[in-house]
This record gives C-alpha cells, sequence and structure tokens, in this order.
C-alpha cells in the first residue's frame, strides 16, 4: 500500500508520549484534526485529551502502516478503517 498523505481537516490518531521512567504504562491515544502538513512531512494537530480539553501537537511525524513507531516519543499514525480505504483503493487501481 501507498503511503496515506496527510491533508488539512483530516482526523489522524495521536499517540501521546510516554513516560520512560514508567515503560509499563501504555501511550494514551487521542484524534486530532491536521491543522498543518510541515516541509518535513511532520504534521501539526489539534487534539483533546480524555476530558475534552484541546490541546496543540506540533510536528509529529506520521508513522504509515507496516512502519516501526517510535518507543516514548509522540507520533500521528493512521486510524485502521482509513488504512482499509487507502489499500482497497491501490488493489482497484493496480487491478485496472
Amino acid at each position: 500500500m501507498a503511503a496515506i498523505q496527510p491533508t488539512i481537516g483530516r482526523v489522524m490518531l495521536h499517540s501521546m508520549e510516554r513516560n520512560s521512567d514508567y515503560p509499563e504504562i501504555p501511550a494514551v491515544v487521542v484524534s486530532g484534526l491536521v491543522q498543518k502538513v510541515n516541509e518535513d512531512g511532520t504534521v501539526n494537530l489539534l487534539t483533546s485529551i480524555e476530558s475534552g480539553y484541546p490541546m496543540p501537537a506540533r510536528n509529529l511525524p506520521v508513522v504509515q502502516e507496516g512502519e516501526t513507531a517510535p518507543e516514548f516519543a509522540a507520533y500521528a499514525f493512521w486510524m485502521p478503517y482509513q488504512v482499509a480505504q487507502a489499500t482497497e483503493a491501490t488493489a482497484k487501481t493496480t487491478a485496472k
């Protein structure tokens, strides 16, 4: 599957930074709205924590399906249904 390109207004998931002092605590994952796609391919998201309080997340690397996510750093990634749709669209294109 080809990489999904982020664009302004799309929803992505944001895996928040984990504390390396407590590796047993899993990362918190929240949704975020793409506000900017930076020249280096990172994204700026407007996310909200579990209570609903808005929080910006800047310069997040985008981890595509099949790539290894950073162990403790924050990053953005696609929802499973978005990956499935992109995979299906790629399969249709290559089948023609």
